[in-house]
Formats: C-alpha cells, sequence, structure tokens
C-alpha cells in the first residue's frame, strides 16, 4: 500500500515539472501589458543631417528645443546636402534630413528613404556675391566676374553642394558660364567659400545671403536675380529608417513653431510659406 502511495506521489511529481513551463508561459501571458509608451516622454538621440548653411541657427534652435524637450539629445552632421543625401543612401544612422534644395529630397523620396507625405517645404534663401571688405570695385552686374580683377572665384562643387548648383545655374543662364568656369575654385561646401573670401584667399564668392550676414570679413555686392535659378528651398523630412520617430516627429513640429521661427528670421532665412504667398 505505501508502496503504491509512493509510486502515486513520484508521477504527480513528475507531471508537475513537466507541466512546470507550459504554466509558466501561460502565467506571463496573463501578466498586465506594459504600458504604452504614449505617456511617456520622446528620449533618446535624434541625428539631424543638414545643409551646412544652417549651421549656427540650428545650433541655436537645438539649445531651445533641449530646453523643452530635455530627454531627448539632438546631434547635428552638417554638409554639402548632396554629400549628406548620399551618406543616408549609405546607411549613415539619420533620423532627419534638412538639405537646401528639393533636388535631394526627391531623390530619397524616389529611392523610398523619405515617405511623401512626412516631408515638407520649410525655408528660403537668397544667393548673394561676397568680397573681402577691402576690396573697393563698385559692381553694377554678374558681368564684373568675367574681369580681369577677378582671377579666382570660388563656389560650392555643382555636383553635390546645393549652392554650386544654383551658381552654375545662374552663370550658364546668363552664358557666363564658360568665362569662369576656369577661374573657379570648387568648394565642398558654402561654408568653406565664405572662409575662403574672409581670408582673402579667393576674388569673389557665391554664398547665401544668411552666411553673408554672419562673415566677419566679407561683403555682399550683389544679390542674384532669383529668376536665374530654381527657387532656393529647404525642406525637412523624416527618414523612414529613424530609430527614434516619436522625436522626429517633435523636432519637425517644433522647427515650424513661432518661437523657432522668429530664430529663423533672425538669421536671415524667409519661411516657405512666405515665399509661396508673396
Amino acid at each position: 500500500m505505501k508502496e503504491s502511495i509512493l509510486k502515486r506521489s513520484k508521477f504527480r511529481a513528475l507531471i508537475a515539472y513537466l507541466l512546470l513551463p507550459v504554466l509558466l508561459l501561460h502565467s506571463c501571458n496573463l501578466l498586465p501589458s506594459t504600458p504604452s509608451s504614449d505617456n511617456e516622454p520622446a528620449q533618446g538621440t535624434l541625428v539631424v543631417s543638414a545643409e551646412a548653411s544652417l549651421q549656427t541657427v540650428l545650433v541655436e534652435i537645438k539649445d531651445s528645443f533641449e530646453r523643452k524637450y530635455p530627454h531627448v539629445n539632438v546631434q547635428f552632421n552638417f554638409g554639402a546636402s548632396g554629400a549628406l543625401q548620399k551618406q543616408i543612401e549609405q546607411g549613415v544612422a539619420t533620423d532627419i534630413f534638412m538639405p537646401a534644395s528639393n533636388k535631394q529630397m526627391n531623390s530619397l523620396i524616389k529611392s523610398g528613404f523619405v515617405a511623401d507625405d512626412q516631408q515638407r517645404d520649410l525655408l528660403s534663401n537668397e544667393l548673394v556675391v561676397i568680397v573681402n571688405t577691402t576690396n573697393k570695385q563698385t559692381w553694377s552686374s554678374l558681368e564684373k566676374l568675367t574681369s580681369a580683377e577677378m582671377e579666382r572665384i570660388a563656389l560650392g562643387d555643382p555636383k553635390s553642394d546645393s549652392a554650386g548648383m544654383y551658381t552654375e545655374q545662374t552663370l550658364q543662364r546668363l552664358y557666363f558660364w564658360s568665362d569662369i568656369k576656369d577661374k573657379a575654385v570648387f568648394t565642398k561646401d558654402v561654408r568653406q567659400v565664405l572662409s575662403y573670401v574672409d581670408t582673402g584667399n579667393v576674388d569673389a564668392g557665391f554664398v547665401y545671403r544668411t552666411d553673408a550676414l554672419g562673415a566677419k570679413n566679407s561683403k555682399i555686392v550683389h544679390f542674384v536675380n532669383p529668376k536665374h535659378h530654381d527657387p532656393i528651398i529647404y525642406p525637412i523630412g523624416i527618414i523612414q529608417q529613424t530609430r527614434n520617430a516619436e522625436a522626429a516627429q517633435l523636432w519637425v513640429e517644433y522647427v515650424q513653431q513661432p518661437e523657432a521661427q522668429q530664430i529663423f528670421k533672425r538669421y536671415g532665412f524667409k519661411m516657405a510659406g512666405e515665399l509661396n504667398n508673396a
């Protein structure tokens, strides 16, 4: 009798041992679900790849953004718009793209890196010619660039830099390109053009008006007529493979709010909507 009871006890223990994983799995399924992150503040690192001409203004906007959203850390990758596009296509981690031309944004939309409904036009700018402040020559038109006094003219590489692309369009439409291209000193981006003019290493350069306003030793001598090039538009878009969609959406919304718009305008930018309504 005792032996029979002992056998039954061992059998029950074996069954319980075999069923333990099943019971544990079932109990896990009955646990309350984790609260939705919708109730938690956005957090983590946000990588913004932005046109070099946005560097100064975005650093200030980052400070005000992070004061409002202290759980988000914004990191920038500045450069020529075309170079940034290639980085994204090659897999460089990016959450937000802010080029200085719709050309690069449209390319990323076509290749599936940005959804069309996740991008919009944000800012506009102007193309200008600058010279060093020691230059006392008078200017009446871009034809001045073809004169003998103008030996070295800096512009961004049209293949990768948006300002360089707008410059090439302008000079081609005015039939000056063939006279000027041998004088051209191509740079990686518009900030380098500004540096070359500021230091007197070139006779003139093409930059955005916003860059010229912050120059130390350069001055604007000519405003390029916008009809000679494509509209200078800065779009903003969220990369499809973003690792932080919630924070990315907060950034896109924030740069369109009055607080950020005032900062953009203080640095000489116009909002794209103002351009369209002009």
